[in-house]
């Protein structure tokens, strides 16, 4: 795998990586979370790393997001509706096509992840603020769970 460069923001690391990504600019002082599609339509779930801040901590989690049998639920908790095969947003009246970044990002703001169980390490990592505050780290800490997510990057 090539070099990561953490100084990116959230979704330029994750288009380095061929991965997708919501939540803030900078995960780490505001949230945010690295998925891949591969198994979403085949496997019913998506395997992500996610960043949160609650509790005066930054808690890092490897997991996966589950694929719900139907996502009217998911869109519904995102103030979004199914019309004619598009996703429409109900506040903006916008429009999107349904793709699996839409539905993975309605099953997350709808149900969370799923932190993994693992019998040769620990799925989750917590972050002081002072631990925070040098980012290089945090990254480097969670660096191979980010490569593990398994989509090949991007070829040039």
């Amino acid at each position: 795998m090539t070099a990561i460069n953490f100084d990116l923001s959230g979704p330029e690391i994750a288009k380095q990586l061929g991965y997708s990504y919501t939540g803030d600019m900078n995960p780490i002082d505001h949230d945010g979370t690295f998925y891949a599609t591969r198994d979403w339509k085949e496997n019913d779930y998506a395997p992500c790393v996610r960043f949160q801040n609650y509790d005066g901590m930054l808690h890092v989690e490897k997991g996966s997001i589950n694929r719900p049998a139907d996502l009217n639920a998911c869109y519904r908790t995102c103030g979004w509706r199914l019309e004619d095969s598009q996703v429409v947003d109900d506040y903006t009246g916008e429009s999107w096509e349904v793709t699996d970044e839409v539905e993975i990002e309605a099953a997350l703001n709808h149900w969370g992840a799923e932190t993994d169980r693992q019998q040769d390490g620990d799925c989750i990592q917590h972050f002081t603020e002072a631990q925070q505050d040098d980012e290089d780290e945090v990254w480097l800490a969670i660096k191979d769970w980010l490569e593990e997510l398994g989509d090949p990057p991007p070829q040039s």
